[in-house]
């Protein structure tokens, strides 16, 4: 029985040494892929190990992992820019390791692993918000190791793994509620190492695996309930650890995988019942660890892998026939082990790995991703929006107010993260922003509709004797604000009725102002303007010594002793926030609370208004001496009311 044996930190000062030498040293180089790194999970010591990754429909990683530091099955997924960290199965001492992951149809994660406490085969599945656990294979006394889940088309998931105690390559399916063990290889005394499971277009299972006893990279499949084994490649004593399995259109098997005889990164393909080897990174002493392949639409193939030499994440493609590999994290002194790869729509790489020098779990993205604007988020028409996104450009920016039917250019050629639109005049409350790299593509949508909004609604206007100062002070306030880049013009009543000037140059970026020669009786009139220069007229106010801020109506005089009385009322903002308020009443009411007089009724502009009372009732009678009641009430349940004492 042969067992392989790894190099690794004993080998850390020479690789440290060569990679001294190499600094000095021309790299060979090639056209770059835009990777950008994070950090998805830093929470606890020992985080990050036996990643799984898998994207959902709108491009977000999920990720399985082990937690080492508490020993648990850890889940993560990034929506909207956040990473949310969950544990999905923390029921054991040692449980979580070994995982593989993939999503139904629904998004939902599933996830295969070993207990290492029981040392079974696990199963977990989140659904509705919760996860569940169950026991997949138990009968032996340490089974679940290296394990690879795939889902089939109705949501069942079939797992590969090694049985550690009879040393054989096994196969879980669940169907019906049911789990099913076979033995897909019980050929040698050790097989069934670094398995890797995909499902044909028939729901077939096909498996790459290490077999331990010949030291070759194994595959089997099953086709009319009949397992077949084949030796995909034997040219080497010890090839085919860390296999990772994809299958292409026509349902050809295509493998990646290290050759530890000669330390490089193999791929292995099967076509016309011919298979194929390719060194895809021959380049360094120690490579090809931890591969994780996927297949683009055009049936290319891509790695992740750990480079042993340097201690770096790795990535392969090939195109037109000939690989490139590049680095795609090589910011720590040991990064890339436990790598996982999965290709979004348009062929951008994504990848989890772990972090060992920050003993964190990382992730790395080749993708765009719009992070703001967000759901529920409202933007008023001129004011300046950031919209942000990750990823490496230059890119473009488009606008939809219709859904994302159809999207306009509003900025092209843009390298930072973040740019500062200005709103346009397009109300809507299905806007959507797209960011979209040419080369190499990769677009991103908004993940929800926002609102583009083209009203200005007045809270208050308010006009009061400044005191020792002398004059008027105005306050306002209104939403949206200077925040959004909306200003102000105060313009004050002319002696010529319904004529406004204005009472300063420019425009007020303040809710207040102090008009310092008002006149006898002033009227003021409130406008404001976006950042499109847009006008908006909100309301207008009078002076209202008697109406302080706070208080709804006032009287003056009072007592009245014959002649006019003032009644002042403010008019509030409508319950939509924006627009006058309809069916404002202001009436007169004696004692017994018999309506006397109405006043005032119907549709004001927002601010402080006023109206005079001649001392008559309804007949043009003139009302006797005693105690009366001004009444205001407004369609957005404003009441107040005033004593009134009338001396005749």
């Amino acid at each position: 029985m042969r067992v392989v044996a790894y190099a690794g930190q004993h080998k850390r000062v020479a690789a440290l040494l060569l990679a001294a030498f190499l600094t000095h040293w021309p790299r060979l180089t090639f056209a770059a892929t835009p990777f950008v790194n994070e950090t998805a999970d830093g929470s606890a010591n020992l985080v990050g190990y036996y990643t799984s990754l898998a994207l959902d429909a709108q491009g977000d990683p999920h990720v399985s992992y082990l937690d080492a530091t508490t020993n648990d099955l850890k889940y993560a997924r990034k929506s909207g820019g956040v990473w949310t960290i969950e544990t999905a199965d923390g029921s054991a001492n040692i449980v979580g390791a070994h995982t593989s992951l993939a999503l139904d149809a629904q998004g939902n994660p599933h996830v295969s692993y070993q207990d290492g406490t029981t040392g079974d085969l696990k199963y977990a599945r989140k659904l509705g918000g919760v996860w569940t656990t169950e026991t997949a294979h138990g009968s032996a006394n340490f089974v679940g190791e290296y394990t690879s889940l795939a889902l089939d088309a109705q949501g069942n998931p079939h797992v590969s793994y090694l049985d550690g105690t009879t040393g054989d390559l096994k196969y879980a399916p669940k169907s019906g509620g049911v789990w099913t063990i076979e033995t897909a290889d019980g050929s040698a005394n050790q097989v069934g190492y670094y398995t890797s499971l995909a499902l044909d277009a028939q729901g077939n299972p096909h498996v790459s695996y290490y077999d331990n006893t010949t030291g070759n990279l194994k595959y089997a499949r099953k086709s009319g309930g009949v397992w077949t084994i084949e030796t995909a490649d034997g040219s080497a004593n010890l090839v085919g650890p860390y296999t990772s399995l994809a299958l292409d259109a026509q349902g050809n098997p295509h493998v990646s995988y290290h050759d530890a005889t000669i330390f490089d990164l193999k791929y292995a393909r099967k076509s016309g019942g011919v298979w194929t080897i390719e060194t895809a990174d021959g380049s360094a002493n120690q490579v090809g660890f931890y591969t994780s392949l996927a297949l683009d639409a055009q049936g290319n193939p891509h790695v992740s892998y750990y480079d042993n030499t340097i201690f770096d994440l790795k990535y392969a493609r090939k195109s037109g026939g000939v690989w490139t590999t590049e680095t795609a994290d090589g910011s720590a002194n040991d990064v890339g082990a436990y790598t996982s790869l999965a290709l979004d729509g348009q062929g951008n790489p994504h990848v989890s790995y772990r972090d060992g020098t920050t003993d964190n779990l990382k992730c790395a993205d080749a993708a765009v991703h719009v992070v703001s604007p967000g759901s529920g988020v409202t933007w008023a028409v001129g004011s300046l929006q950031n919209v942000d996104w990750t990823g490496l450009g230059p890119v473009n920016v488009f606008l939809s107010v219709d859904g994302g039917r159809t999207f306009a250019l509003v900025r092209t050629g843009l390298i930072d993260n973040v740019w500062a639109l200005r709103v346009p005049h397009a109300p809507t409350r299905f806007a959507r922003l797209r960011v979209e790299r040419l080369s190499p593509l990769s677009t991103a949508e908004s993940d929800s509709f926002f609102q583009i909004d083209a009203t200005i609604a007045l809270l208050k206007f308010d006009a009061a004797s400044a005191g020792d100062e002398g004059g008027v002070t105005l306050s306002w306030a209104t939403t949206p604000g200077p925040e959004a880049d909306v200003r102000y013009r105060i313009e004050r009543a002319s002696s010529e009725p319904g004529v406004f000037a204005p009472l300063h140059a420019g425009l007020l970026d303040q809710g207040e102002y102090l008009d310092r020669d008002p006149g006898a009786s002033a009227r003021y009139r409130l406008i404001a303007v976006n950042g499109l220069g847009e006008e908006y007229v909100l309301g207008e106010t009078a002076i209202a010594p008697a109406l302080p801020v706070g208080r709804g109506l006032a009287v003056v005089p009072n007592p009245a002793r014959g002649g006019t009385v003032r009644v002042l009322f403010r008019v509030p903002v409508d319950r939509f926030g924006a627009g006058p308020i309809a069916d404002v009443d202001v009436s007169v009411y004696d004692a017994s609370g018999r309506l006397v007089r109405r006043l005032a009724g119907g549709a004001f502009p927002v601010g402080v208004r006023s109206v005079d009372w001649d001392g008559r009732d309804e007949g043009g009678r003139d009302v006797a001496g005693g105690t009366y009641f001004v009444r205001l009430s407004t369609g957005s349940g404003t009441e107040a009311s005033e004593r009134l004492v009338v001396v005749r």
